[in-house]
């Protein structure tokens, strides 16, 4: 029942995605870029390890969506997303100690990249483990560049 649920959200998805033509990457101009939360800042994500993903199609969003949604019941439909426009930015820090958090500064092109700056409030230490962790998801306007990612604090590589 539950691979019939999965197959019924990916086609939704896909759906709801349009069947346009894909329009191809946004030239995007230096500087900031604007993005939309896709899930609340207090989104708890049953992603089973900490991961940094570019998502740039329907099918990836769908197994991330299934993923991270995993704990709820009914798996909710994933927030839309207009892949011929959109990609989609996720940072989730899998299972760990309660009270811990993640969030994005802010997502920019700097030359020939994109750079996401994201911040994490760590949990307690000694403090009870979570199955899930928290996650930031969110769309920004597509694009082919290279993504890094920086944790706020640390110095560019």
């Amino acid at each position: 029942m539950r691979g019939v649920a999965i197959h019924l959200v990916a086609v939704a998805m896909l759906a709801a995605c349009g069947g346009h033509e894909d329009a191809g990457p946004t030239e995007l101009p230096p500087g900031e870029i604007e993005w939309t939360s896709l899930v609340p800042s207090t989104f708890r994500a049953a992603y089973p390890e900490p991961a940094k993903l570019v998502i740039r199609d329907p099918v990836a969003y769908a197994k991330l969506w299934n993923t991270v949604a995993a704990e709820m019941a009914p798996i909710p439909a994933p927030p839309a997303v207009a892949f011929s426009s959109e990609m989609v930015l996720a940072i989730c820090l899998g299972p760990g100690p309660s009270g811990r958090a993640v969030g994005l500064r802010s997502v920019e092109r700097l030359g020939d990249e994109i750079v996401v700056t994201y911040g994490v409030r760590e949990g307690k230490a000694g403090g009870p483990e979570t199955r899930s962790g928290p996650c930031a998801i969110v769309s920004v306007p597509r694009t082919d560049l290279p993504v890094t990612w920086r944790r706020e604090g640390e110095e560019p590589k």
